[in-house]
């Protein structure tokens, strides 16, 4: 058997002459390894490895084989040449030929022979032992890739060029777009809040024109001209309260059931009531701008000239009408302005008739129809004074933010500052009309409670947290001690029993001073005729109240001390309307104090108990969702109404459409598509339509939506009979303005049960 020597070229592998086992060639560093942790010989080893297995340059043979020197190669273990693998699959059939390999990304042309030695081919191949690549020489083939390196190194330079200036050109126009995006949003953001202060400039100004409206026809009433009545064509909010004024004209005219003549100063008439008129047969266009002494039942200069009476400082003598057949004493007192400077004389006469023999009670009686008369008097020049007071902060704060619109620099937040002054002074002039408008119901009999479950504790609570807030502004400490069992209920008026509270507890904090204390106390006792017994207490550690003023303390129109009316203000009318609330619930006020030691006042009502339902708490932080792609139909004939509760209800997500009308209203759900409106807000003063006519217009259509579809009352009317004439015209519930917005959002989720 011929010997063979070890392999003489590193590109042939041979066997080994001693074991005619094959020698081992270069190998990759990790075939190497693995072979080395066998154990195994190297032929047994390698049969279990695959070849040319994930070739690659940055593999690397075994450090081990290189060291030795002259060791053949097998590129099908080595996994370091790419190539090879085109070698072994052009040489397997034996023979010659040439192809192209990729070598670091370059295409290069190679010959490659098997070459048989010796024994002939290797193994049972139709290969020879080993092969022989033949290529062209380094600088031929490094030349493409530095050829090609050059012209990647041109492509990069030229592409970085193209991309810096790209990119300049994107950055400037970015910062372009960022400056002219900037200046608009500044520009939009800037008119939007221009637009915002001019809409509650118009508001004001809109508001302000109504109010002065008023301010002068009660001021023309307030001097004379006790004739005087609004007689209000447009029933919004301003028309119900120019009513009220008028009812309220009417009910002091009518009191005075005897002849009543008011003059100037020169003595002019200004006015004279249909008694008075009577009494001298003359009409009142016959009598205005007349001298009084040529009117006047009373010799001028006489005992019975209540004018002379009033200068010289004593009273009138009884006298006798002859056409008339009665009996009068005539009175005079000054007429005041606001400032209580005297503007004329209101001549009164009272029928003494039946009461000639009892003098001393028709004394008295004159007296107290003298000073009626002053207090009303008094009364309607200080109402004028109050409402002027908040009238001329709206007026003067207009001017104010109108002056610091117009400068060069406006500053926004010393803007929106007067607005806010601007909404304070409104809200305190909305407490005056809503006092004037109560006092007048009351004394017309046409307050009348609503009765419904009511969550004492809570409302005791709901109190509790708009007087902690006063307190806390007066450095006024504020103890509450509530006695109430957490699972009853009780039936009455909330809303009337909380203006009560309010009232008493404003009113002690009022007239308490720094550092002093108010207690709030609620405590139930026993029950009687089934119903529990609620005690309510109010505190103070205040001025306290003169002895001798406790008994006109609830009377309207007066108020305990002219020195108090003028440091505190005030209508006089809190007291008088709590009373009469307190009352209609079945109790009265009673009162304790002394002067410079505190008051506490005090009541007791009778409420019906019930075991308290479990309800669900309302999250206004969610009306979004619970209100979202739902449909409203806001009907309100004055557009700045619309205005307000859109603005209320924007945030909730609600579709609002709008009507100016009934009529409108009623012609827009009919031509909606059915169930196209969810809810209904419906102003029940309107033109053309009011509100309980478009109600009931609405529920008659011959629609399914028709019946069901919730209708809320928006107005300004809200007393029981007003709530119940609003129920019996159709409508599902009842909203009063100035509206609140939890109480909107209660109404409206109860009603859609979102």
């Amino acid at each position: 058997m011929p010997q063979y020597l070890p392999p003489r070229h590193h590109s042939i592998v041979g066997f080994n002459p001693a074991t005619g086992e094959p020698e081992v060639p270069w190998l990759e560093d990790r075939i190497y390894n693995e072979w080395q942790s066998s154990g195994l010989p190297y032929a047994e080893f390698i049969r279990n490895v695959p070849i040319f297995d994930t070739q690659s340059r940055r593999k690397r043979p075994a450090p081990e084989l290189t060291a030795r020197g002259l060791v053949g190669l097998d590129g099908r273990y080595l996994n370091n040449a790419p190539q090879c693998t085109g070698w072994f699959d052009l040489t397997k059939e034996g023979g010659s030929g040439s192809f192209l390999i990729l070598w670091s990304g370059i295409w290069k042309p190679n010959t490659a022979a098997t070459i048989p030695y010796y024994t002939g081919n290797y193994g049972k191949t139709k290969r020879g032992f080993g092969f022989v690549a033949i290529g062209a020489g380094l600088e031929d083939f490094q030349r493409p890739a530095r050829e090609t390196e050059q012209e990647l190194l041109r492509i990069i330079d030229t592409t970085d060029q193209d991309i810096s200036v790209t990119a300049a050109e994107v950055s400037n126009m970015i910062s372009k777009h960022i400056l002219e995006t900037t200046g608009k949003l500044g520009l939009v953001a800037g008119l939007m809040i221009i637009l915002m202060i001019l809409l509650a400039i118009w508001m004001a100004s809109v508001f302000t024109s109504s109010i002065t409206g008023l301010i002068a026809g009660i001021s023309r009433f307030r001097t004379g001209e006790r004739y005087f009545r609004f007689n209000a064509e447009v029933k919004d909010e301003i028309g119900t309260l120019a009513d009220s004024f008028d009812e309220m004209a009417d009910s002091l005219v009518e009191a005075d059931r005897g002849p009543l003549i008011i003059t100037s100063m020169d003595l002019r008439v200004i006015y004279a009531n249909d008694a008075a008129l009577v009494a001298v047969e003359k009409t009142l266009e016959n009598t205005l701008g007349q001298s009084y002494s040529g009117i006047s039942i009373y010799p001028a200069n006489s005992e019975y000239d209540p004018i002379t009476a009033l200068h010289e400082g004593h009273e009138t003598q009884v006298l006798y009408h002859t056409d008339l057949h009665s009996y009068f004493r005539g009175a005079a007192s000054y007429l005041t302005d606001k400032d209580g400077m005297k503007i004329g004389y209101i001549i009164t006469s009272t029928d003494v008739t039946e009461l000639m023999e009892q003098q001393k009670a028709l004394e008295v009686a004159i007296q107290e129809a003298n000073l009626a008369n002053k207090h009303k008097g008094i009364f309607l020049a200080r109402m004028s004074h109050e409402i002027r007071t908040p009238m001329n902060a709206i007026i003067g704060m207009t001017g104010i933010v109108k002056k610091k619109l117009s400068a060069k620099n406006i500053n926004i937040e010393e803007v929106l500052g007067n607005i806010g002054q601007i909404e304070i002074s409104s809200h305190h002039l909305l407490g005056l009309l809503n006092d004037i408008l109560d006092i007048s119901k009351i004394e017309a009999g046409k307050i009348e409670l609503s009765i419904e479950e009511m969550d004492l504790m809570k409302l005791a609570q709901t109190v509790a947290s708009i007087i902690q807030s006063r307190c806390d502004e007066e450095n006024i400490v504020f103890e509450t001690r509530f006695d109430l069992p957490e699972d009853k209920s009780y039936r009455g008026d909330a809303l009337r029993l909380r203006q009560v509270l309010i009232n008493l507890l404003g009113n002690a904090v009022k007239f308490t001073p720094k550092n002093g204390k108010v207690t709030f106390a609620i405590a139930r006792r026993e029950k009687a005729d089934d119903k529990a017994l609620i005690d309510f207490s109010i505190r103070d550690t205040g001025i306290g109240i003169a002895e001798e003023v406790l008994g006109n303390l609830f009377k309207p129109f007066q108020q305990a001390d002219k020195e108090i009316t003028q440091k505190y203000g005030g209508t006089g009318l809190g007291l008088a309307i709590s009373r009469s609330i307190v009352q209609l619930f079945g109790g009265d006020i009673t009162v304790k104090s002394h002067a410079g030691e505190g008051s506490e006042f005090s009541f007791t009502l009778a409420l019906p108990e019930t075991e308290t339902k479990e309800s669900e708490d309302i999250s206004l932080e969610d009306v979004t969702d619970r209100l979202k792609g739902k449909r409203a139909l806001l009907v309100d004939d004055v557009g700045i109404n619309r205005t307000i509760v859109a603005s209320l209800l924007e945030t909730t997500g609600i579709g609002i459409d709008e009507a100016g009308d009934g009529a409108a209203a009623v012609k827009a759900f009919f031509e909606s598509a059915e169930h196209g409106y969810d809810i209904i807000y419906m102003d029940v003063q309107m033109p053309v339509m009011n509100g309980y006519e478009a109600a009931s217009a609405i529920r008659a259509l011959d629609r399914s939506d028709a019946k069901t579809i919730p209708i809320v009352a928006l107005t300004a009317n809200a007393f029981k009979d007003d709530i119940d004439r609003a129920v019996a015209s159709g409508m599902n519930s009842h909203l009063a303005k100035p509206i609140d917005f939890e109480k909107m959002m209660e109404v409206t989720f109860k009603l859609l049960e979102a």
